[in-house]
């Protein structure tokens, strides 16, 4: 059990000398013999404990009783096709998990085996997605020492103990060897990819011994790092009075893992190659016609040491050489017979019987002398072949071939390279190792973490090999985006778009007609294709939204492999694959990928051809992935500053982008969640907006809006900032308690329960160098909450971050993955941590998981880290994925972690580009956005008029299709304002004039913003206003000309405590303006502004323009003065207007709003300069700030605000206004009855009383008819009218004309008889009903207010 806080982050955590002797260490440092100070460490003979296994609640039970039964069913249905279900809970390995697990063996994506401390082989995983976890016991290395004329003599196994499988001393078979090593004076030492085991005095006292086993791991190498080998060098150190003859013994039995050993037809061959290189080659014949796999052990041969082989020996008494004839051969003479090399290979093994083989390396160690052995083992198997058939050349083949004698050539460049791998591993871990900033554990940790990519069945192959398969497979029905109903608009910006290939079937091959599009633009980036899956316990490749969190590691040991597995994805959000899929949760049937979805997974059977093999739930409808796709790329992009990369995946971001906005069902901007786990957290129900996936969309908006400025997509980088603004807002108001993010915005007994995930969005905002999301004050009391409840009160911050926490201080028991602690998870907050300026708080939550799963108090998980573990120390999926997200501290760490600059100001605020969009430039400038988005074109007038409206609540209709607008005079104009205030036109509108206002507004006279931002332009003309019409900050605008004789015109409002007006004409005085109030508003616009020494207000602005110039006004210039002068005043008086928008906000009485002005700044730059050169830059400069103005407004409003901006060159005299705002009084005419009779005490309070009895009367009756109307809607049946309402999943038909329905989650057919007429009934009823009690109610408040 885990019992107290082992490792101070400050501390020196693991002397080794509290391990090894320091004599020892002294003797054995010298060609990196000792291990380092900063390792992870197990003494030999270390208890391995058995790990325990989660187990559900008897409630969740109950509730995942029929996802049990129909996965049990589905996990049959693939054993009978011979294959293994991805998940499958119901099946045990026979070899427990215990704590015993190391380094594993090998570089990536080339099968791999893994080691423990104690010095067995296990978990092989040679074919992919197989882990075979019993250890081959005859795989060990053993040594025999001779002293004194052969008078002391010793041979042992080098592994502790009698091990699990073992028969009796007196077998023929391995139990006949020497197990004799204690382990009491042995340790291991572990630092990922390196590992070291040193025997102090075992089993000779005089014999000090280090074994250093080395794989090729080497961040940004390409080719060593995918080798299929590893090599063990041992350290021979006499510290004897004697000469000690010492042979070494290193046995590999021919096997694959589990059982394969005894299929037969297996052999092996001795061979001596070239550097004093030889051992055995064992060929092994995979069942169910996989592709073979030879292995090779080797030894080196120098002056001092001799290398010998028996090519084979059996287990069993019928071998021609058993293992005890082998062992004694060893113990009397110390080596083989030289022959042995010339036997030539073996005769096939029968059935039931297993060939092992021996290389022997022996040497005469000096009094006092030091001596180096090193053996090698290495495994060919050059393809890959998945259970439905295709088969792929693996990425090491390149370089080696795609013959299974490859494997010799491996041992030979591994025994020959390896010191050249040792140093450019030191080069990578150095600095960390050596920054006495961070905390001993996690040093180690970080890099023992990434164990998981060699053991985690990763799969690397080349991508010659699978341009070849994707055409020759011909099974795939993914089909491209633009082959079924597309948005043509949409589809117009994705590549190759008539180009398809097809496959055998004459369907569009996606993946076939993507290959160049997503391919890699020269062959130095071209590194393949990667796999690797979610954990050895579910077996799905490439799983994207735990690959969220474990990417870091990829993008900063091998950025060309992530960049690739994005290319993956990229290409798949695009495609669709319309095969059935029944989904287990709620047992109904959809298609396998949707298009715009990105899918959950890369597939398992058939990667790439066959993705979401998960079918728990329909990931199309999972609201994180899609998010998580946009987020990762662009911190890939920012991260490695591939203009290349971000090219080819962008059509893909915007498909993912606009997938999403389905799921907005009430067009506030933000996703909702549908109330079944569609996130990661695959057993944790959310309803309505939720923390993580709210943060992950906010995030989401804001990184496609920066990557589509990079990119020169403005116009998309509009539309995602005006929902980002509108999202933030409602996330804020609906999530945010004060202190934290609620869990959800539902009613549930968990809504608002502490996630410790809530930032995920702002962690990637963080770590892609974005402005954050939220303020710092809501950050970081959102990360003190977690800090304090989900780490600290959770076994005093022992066990990781718990997922979920109640408020009052308990688990949150609503699922079992609400209860339990994700180690990847607690990694991610401890990043956001760092990255929120809370580094002691990160390492003290991060420390956690390496005391519960690595320290030897913990529960034993280390190398094998799982997804989860309860707060009693139950796991859930060893060797997972997630975990690799520790990579996000350090990237979090990291002095730079982007290479594109984001911009100096926030994005939200300003859109920024190049101004060489078409080369890409780095550098970023301002882009001027056009002030409104022209749906027509018309002939320039005297004036022209913008109806601007909300990009996301639309009050306005859009343009007639035909693109001609009629003009608008200036007093219909005036009425549009009127009415879009809410208040009634004026009488004495004509009817011409009503039919115009209707061709553009909306025609629901309920919904009205009743706010409008009301600008005057003067000397502006039309054709330079227009600054870039396709890019608008604006999702919609509606262009007029304003005709007729009017100059000026009243606006009517009546009632002036109805109509809140701020006017935007005041000017402010020169006295009122400082020089850093116009440093605020340079930097507001991406310029500067440099003070002048002679005096205050008299500097210079450079504000940059969209053609790449630089704008320069003068505060010594009359013109230029009044010009920035009129600018600041603009924005004062917004701002005064949003100020009056909150004291209105906090007040009870809710007036109409008009904020309502005149700029004559672009007159007077005109006036002074003419109409071109500085007159149009103040004109772009003006524009911008009127769109950043707007998107303030919109912010401030919620988005119920609509602008009306009126231009023309020569308007009304100075002093006046086109639309002169007038506010009347309109007295009701009960009222004006009322005051005619003298007023007398006793009838008004008979007034008051009988008024306040129909309010009362009236209230209590609607309540009534609430509790009613719950009541009946809980209990009514299930009918036609009343599947509006359901959670419906599917709908047939069958032949005696009844109706199927499949509801919700639970498995039963209702039977429901098809009545014609019943609906249209039913909704007529509703509508009545709805009618009479909107009158009940406004006669209500009619009478309650009326006093």
């Amino acid at each position: 059990m885990v019992s107290g806080n082992l490792f101070h982050s400050r501390k020196n955590s693991w002397p080794p000398a509290e391990y090894i002797n320091r004599n020892t260490l002294h003797l054995l440092d010298f060609d990196s013999a000792a291990p380092p100070e900063q390792a992870w460490r197990r003494n030999l003979n270390s208890h391995a404990s058995i790990l325990k296994e989660f187990s559900v609640t008897f409630t969740e039970a109950i509730k995942m009783f029929r996802l049990g039964l129909r996965l049990w069913h589905y996990i049959r249905e693939e054993a009978s096709h011979g294959r293994k279900a991805p998940i499958d809970p119901f099946t045990r390995e026979s070899c427990k998990p215990s704590a015993s697990q190391g380094v594993p063996l090998g570089g990536m994506g080339s099968g791999s085996i893994s080691r423990g401390f104690r010095g067995e082989f296990k978990s092989f995983q040679i074919l992919p997605g197989v882990c075979e976890t019993s250890p081959v016991m005859a795989n060990q290395f053993s040594i025999f020492i001779s002293r004194d004329g052969g008078n002391k003599k010793y041979a042992s196994v080098l592994a502790p103990g009698q091990h699990e499988g073992l028969g009796k001393s007196g077998d023929l078979g391995i139990s006949s060897w020497g197990w004799n090593l204690t382990g009491q004076h042995s340790t291991y030492h572990a630092l990922f990819p390196r590992a070291w085991t040193i025997y102090d005095g075992e089993p000779d006292p005089e014999l000090k011994v280090s074994c250093r086993q080395i794989s090729p791991f080497i961040p940004h190498n390409y080719k060593e790092s995918s080798l299929p080998t590893a090599v063990f060098v041992y350290t021979l150190v006499n510290t004897g009075k004697e000469r000690a003859k010492v042979s070494l013994l290193f046995t590999w039995a021919n096997s694959i893992g589990g059982i394969s050993h005894l299929s037969g037809d297996h052999v092996n061959e001795p061979f001596i190659g070239e550097d004093g290189v030889s051992g055995v080659l064992l060929h092994h014949k995979t069942a169910k016609d996989n592709p073979p796999v030879t292995y090779a052990i080797a030894a080196c041969e120098t002056q001092n040491v001799s290398v010998s082989v028996l090519p084979s020996f059996g287990l069993t008494e019928e071998s021609c050489v058993t293992a005890k004839d082998m062992w004694g051969k060893m113990t009397e003479d110390g080596y083989f017979d030289r022959e042995n090399f010339t036997k030539g290979p073996t005769m096939p093994s029968s059935p039931g019987e297993t060939h092992c083989a021996a290389v022997s390396a022996s040497t005469w160690v000096e009094p006092h002398g030091k001596c180096t052995v090193a053996f090698a083992v290495a495994w060919s198997s050059p393809k890959v072949k998945f259970r439905k058939g295709k088969s792929y050349n693996r990425r090491y083949t390149k370089y080696y071939g795609t013959s299974e004698r490859a494997a010799e050539d491996l041992v030979h460049d591994a025994l020959t390279n390896y010191k050249l791998w040792e140093e450019e591993i030191e080069k990578w871990q150095n600095p960390i190792l050596r920054d006495d900033k961070l905390p001993e554990w996690y040093k180690f940790t970080l890099f023992n973490e990434l164990y998981f990519l060699v053991a985690g069945g990763t799969v690397w192959i080349d991508s010659g090999a699978l341009a070849q398969q994707a055409t020759d497979g011909g099974s795939s029905k993914y089909v491209d985006v633009g082959s079924r109903d597309c948005d043509e608009t949409t589809f117009d910006r994705y590549p190759n778009k008539d180009n398809l290939s097809t496959t055998e079937n004459g369907e569009p091959n996606c993946f076939t007609s993507y290959n160049k599009a997503m391919e890699p633009v020269n062959d130095t980036d071209d590194v393949g294709r990667f796999l690797y899956l979610e954990g050895v316990e579910y077996i799905m490749w490439c799983t994207y939204d735990v690959h969220f969190y474990a990417s870091f590691a990829l993008l900063e040991l091998f950025p060309k492999i992530e960049l690739s597995i994005q290319r993956e994805f990229a290409k798949a959000v695009l495609c669709e694959d319309d095969r059935k899929v029944k989904f287990l949760a709620e047992g109904n049937w959809g298609i396998r990928k949707v298009r715009g979805a990105v899918p959950h997974d890369l597939g398992t059977h058939d990667p790439w051809h066959e993705m979401n093999a998960y079918n728990i739930h329909d990931t199309s409808r999972w609201k994180d992935l899609n998010p998580k796709f946009v987020l990762q790329v662009y911190r890939d992009f920012a991260a490695t500053g591939d203009f290349s990369f971000g090219e080819e995946v962008w059509p893909a971001v915007r498909a993912a982008m606009e997938y999403m906005e389905q799921f907005d069902r009430d067009n506030d901007c933000l996703i909702e969640n549908d109330g079944f786990p569609d996130q990661t957290y695959d057993a944790w129900t959310v309803h309505g907006i939720s923390a993580y996936c709210g943060s992950l969309w906010l995030a989401a908006l804001q990184a496609a809006a920066t990557m589509a400025i990079q990119l020169g997509d403005t116009q998309f980088a509009e539309k995602c900032k005006g929902k980002f603004i509108k999202a933030k807002a409602v996330f804020e108001e609906k999530l945010w308690n004060g202190s934290y993010f609620n869990y959800d915005s539902g009613s549930s007994n968990n809504s608002k329960s502490i996630q410790a995930d809530q930032l995920a969005g702002q962690w990637y905002t963080a770590s892609s160098g974005l402005p954050d999301l939220f303020d710092s004050f809501k950050i970081q009391s959102s990360l003190q909450k977690i800090f304090d409840f989900n780490v600290m009160k959770v076994r005093g911050g022992r066990m990781g971050a718990v997922n979920g926490m109640h408020p009052n201080g308990k688990v949150d028991e609503t699922c079992m993955q609400s209860r339990e602690v994700w180690s990847g998870v607690t990694y991610g907050v401890a990043a956001t941590m760092i990255l929120a300026g809370m580094k002691e708080h990160a390492f003290t939550t991060a420390e956690g998981i390496f005391i519960a799963g690595w320290s030897e108090e913990g529960f034993g998980y280390s190398f094998q880290t799982p997804e989860g573990w309860t707060t009693d120390g139950h796991f859930r999926s060893l060797i997972y994925m997630r975990p690799l997200s520790i990579w996000g501290m350090q990237f979090a760490l990291s002095s730079s972690k982007t290479i594109l600059e984001a911009p100096t100001f926030n994005v939200m605020d300003s859109i920024v580009e190049s101004p060489h969009t078409a080369n890409y430039s780095s550098h970023n400038g301002t882009v001027i956005l056009s002030l409104l988005s022209f749906h027509s074109k018309v002939t320039d007038g005297a004036g022209s008029v913008f109806f601007v409206d909300s990009p996301n609540h639309h009050y306005l209709r859009p343009p007639s299709s035909e693109g001609q607008t009629d003009a608008l005079s200036l007093p219909e104009v005036g009425a549009a304002v009127s009415v879009l205030l809410g208040f009634a036109p004026p009488s004495t509108l004509s009817t011409a004039s009503s039919s115009k206002l209707n061709g553009v507004l909306m025609p629901n006279p309920f919904d009205r913003p009743r706010s409008v931002f009301m600008l005057e332009v003067t000397g502006a003309i039309d054709s330079h206003l227009v600054v870039d019409s396709d890019n608008s900050v604006f999702t919609s605008a509606f262009r007029t000309k304003v005709m007729g004789s009017e100059h000026r015109v009243d606006v009517q409002l009546s009632d002036e405590d109805e109509v809140s007006v701020v006017s935007l004409s005041d000017l402010l005085s020169y006295a009122e303006l400082s020089d850093k109030e116009l440093s605020d508003f340079a930097s507001w616009l991406g310029g500067s502004y440099v003070e002048d020494a002679s005096g205050p207000l008299n500097g210079e602005f450079i504000i940059p323009m969209a053609n790449g110039a630089n704008l320069r006004l003068f505060m010594s210039k009359n013109a230029d003065k009044e010009f920035i002068r009129s600018l600041v005043s603009l924005i004062h008086n917004i701002r005064r207007a949003i100020d009056s928008r909150q004291e209105l906000s906090e007040s009870l009485h809710s007036p109409a709003e008009l904020i309502a002005g005149r700029f004559d700044g672009i007159k007077v730059l005109q006036e002074h300069y003419g109409a071109e050169g500085i007159a149009e830059n103040g004109l772009e400069l003006f524009v911008t700030s009127v769109s950043k103005i707007f998107d303030s407004l919109q912010a401030a409003y919620k988005g119920q605000i609509v602008g009306v901006i009126i231009y023309g060159e020569t308007i009304t005299p100075e002093s006046e206004n086109m639309l002169n705002v007038v506010v009347t009084s309109r007295p009701s005419s009960r009222l004006l009855e009322e005051t005619k009779v003298p007023a007398n005490l006793t009838t008004i309070a008979e007034v008051i009383l009988v008024r306040r009895t129909l309010a009362w009367i009236t209230g209590i009756i609607l309540l009534i008819a609430t509790f009613l109307g719950v009541y009946f809607l809980l209990n009514m049946p299930l009918t036609k009218d009343t599947l509006l309402y359901s959670n419906l999943n599917y709908m047939r038909l069958d032949d005696l004309g009844k109706q199927y329905i499949q509801v919700g989650e639970e498995d039963r057919m209702l039977t429901v008889d098809i009545a014609e007429g019943t609906c249209e009934l039913s909704v007529a009823i509703c509508i009545l009903v709805a009618r009479f009690w909107i009158y009940v109610f406004s006669v209500s408040v009619a009478l309650s207010s009326a006093h």
